[in-house]
């Protein structure tokens, strides 16, 4: 299940040696962060470190953001989650997702009818108390409403809150609604900004993620080479604490049950020296 209002949306989660990764977990859930989502990873398999996280921490749920369904045959998925302790995955929350038809060597035609049959193979195979909550990542309308039919939420990644405020109307009432938002705690502009476009870069070449930020309200000219400040202003929070609560609270606002928030650094601080303590403490907060 999902804890509390607002969670951590990490990298340092998967690539972290797993211990490390646990007392970084443990480290964000005494901040105030109640749910660690950790990456799809390639060189490892995500279900273990999903399973070794919850086993080696006390209090976090853990969620995976999100699990490629082409990496994971559902056979597996399967057969990690009937040999798990099923107390353990009352704080597992397994997102599943199809990536991006740019970087994916099995991109399905249909990617919605491809997570269908997925869920419906996955199912089939588990009992109930081996069954965690399952969310997918949903960026269009048509994955939005499979999350809503047929798993127990989405999990938009990278969205602004208009999005948010359009998944909530195609999910409807009673179903999570847990996007992710970058924040860097940066009041310079430039030096916010420039963090900013770095990491965005190779979204900005995804049909998917483009087609999604058209919808929220963003233009051609918008996404045109790194992004313009409206743009990158509008998919990151950057600023004080108090504009990264704010934006938070628009999410919560515009329909979000759960905001995971990814913060993002300049290379090479550790992910240790991350402003958990103070961030923490005022989204706990605002929430």
């Amino acid at each position: 299940m999902i804890s509390g209002q607002v969670g951590v949306w990490g990298i340092p989660f998967r690539s972290l040696p797993l211990d490390d990764a646990a007392r970084l977990a443990e480290t964000v859930h005494a901040a105030g962060f109640t749910t660690v989502w950790v990456p799809g990873g390639r060189d490892e398999s995500l279900l273990d470190r999903l399973i070794g996280l919850v086993r080696l921490t006390s209090g976090a749920s853990i969620a995976s953001g999100v699990l490629v369904s082409w990496r994971h045959p559902p056979e597996e998925v399967a057969a990690r989650l009937l040999a798990a302790d099923p107390v353990l995955l009352r704080r597992l929350v397994l997102g599943i997702g199809v990536s991006h038809p740019e970087i994916s060597l099995n991109a399905a035609s249909d990617p919605v009818g491809q997570i269908a049959d997925y869920l419906r193979d996955v199912r089939a195979r588990l009992d109930a108390e081996h069954t965690p909550t399952i969310v997918l990542g949903a960026l269009g309308p048509r994955m939005t409403r499979l999350a809503g039919e047929a798993a127990d939420g989405a999990h938009p990644y990278h969205m602004p809150p208009a999005h948010t405020e359009r998944s909530r109307g195609t999910l409807g009432p009673g179903k999570l609604l847990a996007p992710e938002q970058p924040v860097i705690l940066e009041t310079d502009p430039e030096a916010a900004r420039t963090i900013a476009r770095e990491h965005l870069a190779a979204y900005l070449g995804t049909g998917n993620y483009r087609r999604s930020w058209l919808a929220s309200g963003f233009s051609e000219d918008d996404l045109d080479g790194r992004g313009s400040d409206r743009f990158i202003d509008g998919v990151v929070a950057w600023g004080s604490v108090d504009r990264i609560r704010e934006r938070v609270a628009e999410h919560r606002a515009a329909g979000a049950d759960h905001v995971a928030v990814q913060i993002l650094q300049p290379a090479g601080v550790s992910a240790f020296d991350a402003p958990w303590t103070v961030l923490g403490a005022a989204l706990h907060e605002a929430s």
